[in-house]
């Protein structure tokens, strides 16, 4: 019992930096949308408001066109850390390559083969067949 706490508390301390950083990019992300709606505000009055709005549109499509595999990634890297399918220090093959699993990652899931760290990106893994093998 006394491992799974330790391991526990060292894999919350690992990722706390990772969790604070995310709520940095949330609090920026919400002070950005105030003074950016405060301004929209006050240059609003006397404009045309469908042109912006169309803009913006058009700007939010090519970010989600962009980002489109950034998200993918993130999604199943969350998706692996919850179903967990294989952990760290397994033996896996996975599109095509062999190893041993180091981390993984929101966006990566790192296999260690012979001289070499492979990055497999984790909708990669979501969408290939994983073999996991025994210890």
């Amino acid at each position: 019992m006394q491992d799974v706490l330790d391991k526990f508390l060292t894999a919350s301390v690992l990722f706390m930096p990772r969790v604070i950083g995310s709520l940095v990019i949330l609090a920026a992300f919400w002070i950005a949308s105030i003074v950016l709606q405060s301004l929209v505000v006050k240059i609003a009055s006397g404009f045309n408001m469908s042109a912006l709005v169309a803009g913006l549109g058009l700007s939010g499509f090519v970010l989600g066109f962009a980002l489109k595999d950034v998200f993918a990634n993130v999604v199943a890297g969350a998706l692996i850390l919850s179903y967990r399918p294989f952990r760290t220090d397994d033996h896996v093959s996975v599109a095509g390559f062999d190893g041993l699993v180091t981390e993984i990652d929101m966006r990566y899931t790192t296999i260690q083969a012979d001289d070499r760290r492979i990055l497999v990106p984790n909708s990669t893994v979501m969408t290939s067949p994983v073999s996991v093998f025994k210890k």
